[in-house]
């Protein structure tokens, strides 16, 4: 998981990649995600993107859900 800014006009996204997840799997993920932290959010090539800095939420959400860790 990421915090990036930089090509997204000055907004902080946080990126969550790498997990071991079919495409399937990460859309009901960033479902859940979404609707717990009340943000908005995309999937792009295998990659969650989380509006804000929501790193640690979205860790722990990960991490009741018994998903393998992404890379930090």
């Amino acid at each position: 998981m990421q915090l990036q800014k930089k090509g997204r006009a000055g907004k902080e996204v946080t990126v969550i990649s790498h997990l071991d997840l079919s495409e399937a799997e990460l859309r009901g993920l960033l479902r859940m995600i979404k609707k717990t932290l009340g943000t908005g959010g995309a999937l792009k090539d295998q990659t969650i993107e989380i509006q804000g800095n929501r790193i640690a939420e979205a860790k722990d959400l990960i991490a009741t859900r018994g998903i393998a860790t992404a890379k930090i």
